[in-house]
């Protein structure tokens, strides 16, 4: 007998919603791609406020949208087949944590792609990196400088909750500088009309002490100006550093370029040595630096642990330890002057 027409089903139509959902999620997100991804219109582009498709990423496999794709995450796996730019930025280590689809499908485009950059670390963290960090420590993100915290953590049953949320699938796709966990739920409901507010990590000081030394805004000021993984560094012993320098009015930063940094995720005696290290009791601006004789001591909150200058001003370059400084005077605050370097200090031995 023949099917009666006008009790068809209409399953065929669900694809061609979702592919065309898909479409305008990816032209709005692709208008205004990552701006890390340093991509422009060819020269000879003539039409005015051109703006350019997003790179695909070079280092990202496609099992990366299938990853997502198995583990129920649809609509991030479909976005991320067609342009992967638009949630990852290209040639450059992050980490996404995916959102459920129900928590986007009903938001406007401009509100998903803020969503997205609030999930975009621009770290790469396996499960283990971040198991290795207190909870409190806090993770910068591609959305207006605004942080995630580690509410929760077990290293037993390898579980993890960002925000409160848990992390439903973790290292669900490892591979290159990319990382992506999926998450039970998003980390904030963007169709709301408050502003995201301030991680928890931000307002932390030490219980009944002034707040001489603003860490907070100091750990902000280093991820807003690209010094990320010192500032992740930073953040997750702050409560330690702080402790340490609550007598001080003044202090000097040294922090190291991403690429010269790599103790984000070393244990966390280890880590807080050498954060410490690169926390110089007392301000000097860069000319105080370049006049300072070679071999003059720099006192740390490090336990025997000084800096030396191995370089200074008489040969145009300033350097500490061996280490040269790339970017002086890269941020100021009253009390705290940061300085830029081109790699990390050596650690000391810890004394066992």
């Amino acid at each position: 007998m023949p099917n009666d027409p006008s009790s068809c089903s209409h399953w065929w139509h669900a694809p061609v919603y979702l592919v065309a959902t898909v479409a305008l999620v990816v032209a709005a997100l692709s208008s205004s791609s990552f701006s890390s991804s340093g991509h422009r219109p060819p020269s000879g582009d003539a039409t005015p406020n051109a703006t350019a498709w997003p790179r695909p990423a070079a280092d990202l496999s496609p099992d990366a949208a299938l990853a997502l794709h198995h583990a129920g995450f649809h609509l991030m796996a479909a976005i991320l087949q067609i342009s992967p730019a638009s949630l990852l930025p290209p040639a450059q280590p992050a980490t996404l944590f995916a959102i459920p689809d129900a928590a986007v499908a009903d938001l406007s485009f401009p509100v998903a792609e803020h969503l997205f950059h609030y999930h975009t670390v621009p770290l790469r963290l396996s499960l283990s990196d971040m198991l290795k960090m207190p909870r409190g420590s806090c993770l910068p993100t591609l959305h207006r400088s605004k942080n995630l915290v580690i509410t929760a953590s077990d290293g037993l049953d390898r579980s993890i909750s960002i925000n409160g949320v848990p992390i439903s699938h973790p290292d669900a796709f490892l591979h290159g500088l990319h990382a992506i966990h999926g998450a039970s739920g998003a980390f904030y409901r963007f169709d709301s009309q408050d502003p995201v507010p301030d991680a928890i990590c931000d307002a932390k000081t030490p219980i009944g002490a002034p707040p001489v030394v603003p860490w907070a805004r100091v750990v902000q000021a280093l991820g807003v100006r690209g010094y990320v993984s010192f500032s992740v560094g930073l953040s997750a012993v702050i409560d330690a550093v702080a402790r340490d320098s609550l007598a001080l009015d003044h202090v000097t930063v040294f922090a190291p370029q991403d690429s010269g940094f790599d103790h984000v995720a070393s244990p966390a005696p280890l880590l807080e040595h050498v954060v410490k290290r690169h926390v110089a009791v007392g301000r000097f601006a860069y000319g105080v630096l370049a006049a300072m004789p070679v071999g003059q001591p720099i006192r740390t909150l490090a336990k025997d642990a000084e800096l030396r200058i191995t370089t200074n001003g008489s040969t145009g370059v300033v350097a500490i330890d061996g280490v040269e400084i790339t970017e002086p005077e890269a941020y100021t605050i009253e009390g705290v002057v940061v300085h830029g370097i081109c790699r990390a200090f050596e650690p000391k031995p810890l004394s066992t």
